[in-house]
């Protein structure tokens, strides 16, 4: 009986043991599948891609790289290329190439897949390829990429501009990138779309075989590429589409300085011009935990601060006074009434080189202003004829009375474009929370 007991025993153990290795073995089997799917670049491995592995491309040189294969396919799909142009038998300049031509032209950029799913060949080819008849511009705005082990499908919404500055269209299509072999192709898409993220694709792979027009080089990036690249989008953007632009801005410096799209319309028309002649002169970069900050300065001292998160996903702002920034206000918090009342002069300065005339006006002592100007408008007006250009600033005499401050200062042409020196006598007090109001010698 007591062998009896102690078989059952045994026997038990190993039962015990054998559902352990069981479900231990079970276990592996998970973790392996689960390895393996977080592996979709194992050799040997089939797996259907689909929007479960869609993200947003992170990466500057995929990003620019992407952007110029759209960019040679917007200029082979125009019509009036210049490469489709030369000289003929009797030296004349006219197109020389037929639309036949053109057509194979587009065809070879266009990616298998999408060829066959529309029966297109290069007879019908125009049925489906919106061909156009001037050079366009492409800007990418937004771009997520589906990554299979030999090919990169990139979902690409952007706009295209005209070489005169004007809006022409938004752009939806998919790129592939055969990394293998550096060949792209191209599946233009149509514009019923919201935003990319609604537009369902599959990465199936398939192989790009070279031709005569599709093989890509990784465009060279570095921090200067991306800032000026910023800067001259802002321009872009901001004479075809300042809605798009407005989008852009961080939301408390675009209330704060704007308060609305119509308001922000309006700067950008009345300011028109002198957007169109901006240029880079400086930039900076700060590398954060979350964000890449480039800090752009133009010929008169402005600025632009783009904060980075992905490639062209960022947010923007116009100046560096609208929103209070952490260091100013250490900065301020230490200084003496004299440091304080220059720091806040040269927002002031600021305000008036940005055309930020709303501003300008609202940090005016309220009696002052009413004396002198019935409106905002009568005030831009005012300030545009008293001081058209953009002005450094020299301080000269200082004193103090009961809380009000009076400082002198001499403004001269940042440019160097004339001798001129405007003096003005600045009245200032002081308040709370950073802020201050402000009168100034009037000249009739």
């Amino acid at each position: 009986m007591k062998k009896l007991k102690i078989w059952i025993i045994v026997f038990s153990i190993i039962i015990v043991l054998l559902i352990l290795s069981i479900i231990i073995i079970k276990n592996s089997q998970q973790i392996i599948t689960n390895k393996e799917e977080k592996s979709p670049n194992d050799t040997g491995q089939v797996i259907e891609f689909s929007n479960t592995n869609k993200k947003v491309v992170d990466n500057n040189i995929k990003f620019f790289t992407v952007k110029n294969c759209v960019q040679q396919y917007i200029d082979t799909i125009n019509l009036n290329n210049d490469r489709y142009f030369g000289y003929d038998e009797n030296n004349e300049y006219r197109k020389i190439v037929s639309d036949e031509q053109v057509a194979s032209y587009i065809s070879v950029l266009l990616s298998n897949q999408y060829k066959e799913e529309n029966g297109i060949n290069e007879s019908n080819l125009y049925d489906y390829i919106n061909v156009v008849q001037e050079k366009l511009i492409f800007i990418p705005l937004k771009m997520n990429v589906i990554i299979q082990t030999n090919i990169e499908k990139y979902i690409v919404y952007g706009i295209q501009i005209t070489l005169d500055g004007n809006y022409d269209s938004d752009v939806y299509l998919v790129v592939n990138l055969d990394v293998t072999n550096s060949t792209f192709s191209i599946e233009p898409l149509g514009n019923n779309y919201n935003n990319i993220d609604e537009i369902d694709i599959q990465n199936n792979n398939e192989r790009i075989d070279q031709n005569t027009d599709n093989k890509y080089s990784d465009q060279k990036i570095n921090n200067e590429y991306v800032a000026r690249y910023y800067f001259t989008t802002y321009k872009q953007i901001i004479l075809t589409r300042p809605d798009l632009i407005y989008d852009y801005l961080q939301e408390d410096y675009k209330l704060k300085r704007f308060e609305t799209l119509e308001n922000f319309e309006r700067y950008v028309e009345s300011n028109r011009e002198e957007i169109a002649g901006l240029q880079i002169q400086k930039y900076l970069v700060n590398n954060y935990e979350d964000y890449t900050e480039f800090v752009c300065m133009d010929q008169y001292q402005n600025l632009y601060i783009f904060d980075e998160t992905n490639p062209m996903e960022f947010t923007l702002k116009l100046d560096s006074y609208t929103v209070i920034s952490d260091n100013f206000k250490e900065t301020y918090d230490s200084s003496n009434e004299q440091q304080k009342v220059v720091m806040n002069i040269d927002k002031w300065i600021q305000m008036l080189n940005t055309r930020d005339y709303t501003n300008a006006y609202n940090v005016l002592d309220e009696t002052f202003r009413n004396n002198n100007w019935a409106s905002e408008e009568e005030f831009e007006q005012y300030m545009r004829e008293l001081l058209p250009l953009h002005y450094d600033v020299e301080y000269t005499t200082y004193s103090s009375e009961n809380s009000t401050y009076v400082q002198t200062i001499n403004l001269t042409d940042i440019t160097g474009g004339t001798d001129e020196t405007i003096t003005l006598n600045i009245i200032m007090q002081l308040k709370d929370n950073y802020e201050f109001v402000m009168s100034f010698s009037v000249q009739e």
